[in-house]
């Protein structure tokens, strides 16, 4: 167990009172990380369920057309098993997706 893991625990356990078993702190641990740090998900492992926007890794299609492959919000939508990416005055143009994942939230206020 790392040292910054080790630290999370203790912060944990010290403030909750509790005395937990390293597999225990270990969940933990992955549960907070999953919450905190966004990470990318396959289109291999789950797509979006519904019509929103989301970060996406765009290798085909769109403006990735023209160069490199690239990081862009893009619209899944899952009635027509289509990723859109907004091209500006010529609208939305399908897009190939290797990997996504959500917006963050918006700023608090």
């Amino acid at each position: 167990m790392n040292l910054k893991n080790q630290k999370l625990f203790d912060f944990f356990a010290d403030n909750h009172e509790l005395s937990l078993l390293e597999s225990e702190m270990t969940d933990i641990v992955d549960v907070v990380k999953s919450v905190i740090t966004p990470a990318w998900v396959s289109v291999n492992d789950r797509l979006p369920t519904h019509i929103y926007s989301v970060l996406a890794y765009v290798v085909d299609g769109g403006f990735a057309k023209y160069g490199e492959p690239m990081k862009d919000i893009v619209v899944y939508n899952p009635n027509t098993c289509e990723w859109l990416q907004n091209i500006g005055d010529a609208g939305d143009e399908v897009v190939t997706v290797t990997h996504w994942m959500d917006l963050p939230q918006d700023p608090a206020h």
